[in-house]
């Protein structure tokens, strides 16, 4: 089944392209909240759990704190008693706890990372009964000069077998995932191309 209210579907692959500071991060914020929120007519959410591979070190968890609060604050309205006050707190609460960040500082690292969701999906006590619902790269280009070189490397040495390049092992890996448990996959990328053509 979709997600309420959104074209995603569940094993859609999105891909993010924009230079730095172009909204990339809010739009994952968004999205990563419309997962989150309760399966209920008032709040249109998934009530999946929502994975976020924070390769830049742009992902806030207070900064989505903040953007869930003025969300529920807005389904309940703008005048709140301090009834629905408490409420909206413990509501956010179950959230966030459905929300988990990981910071790999490596291609090779995000690649293991994601390659073992499947056993910490099925072994970790508090997110044993959650669907993964989303999967965010934020941003797959985080290491691309780091794996430019590596592979450099490589090619520079001895010829012998042909070796799969990082990107590579991050893109199997997802989908392996994608095939076990079917999320949503959302991936930021800095757009490396050049914006317009040189002269000739």
């Amino acid at each position: 089944d979709g997600h309420p209210e959104t074209a995603l579907q569940p094993g859609d692959v999105i891909e993010i392209q924009g230079p730095p500071a172009s909204g990339k991060t809010y739009l994952v914020y968004q999205i990563t909240i419309s997962c989150i929120l309760p399966r209920s007519t008032r709040y249109s959410g998934w009530g999946k759990a929502a994975i976020v591979y924070d390769t830049d070190g742009t992902f806030q968890l207070s900064r989505l704190k903040e953007l869930l609060h003025a969300r529920l604050s807005d389904s309940h309205g703008i005048a709140q008693d301090q009834g629905s006050t408490s409420s909206i707190d413990k509501l956010e609460a179950d959230c966030l706890n459905r929300v988990f960040v990981f910071r790999p500082t490596s291609s090779m690292q995000l690649a293991a990372t994601i390659l073992a969701l499947g056993e910490l999906h099925a072994t970790n006590a508090g997110f044993v009964d959650q669907e993964i619902g989303l999967v965010v790269i934020d941003s797959l280009s985080s290491f691309y000069w780091q794996d430019r070189f590596t592979m450099e490397q490589f090619q520079a040495g001895p010829s012998g077998h042909h070796i799969k390049s990082p990107v590579q092992h991050i893109l199997s890996a997802l989908e392996e995932l994608r095939t076990s448990h079917r999320p949503t996959m959302l991936l930021t990328n800095w757009g490396l191309n050049p914006v317009s053509k040189p002269d000739l």
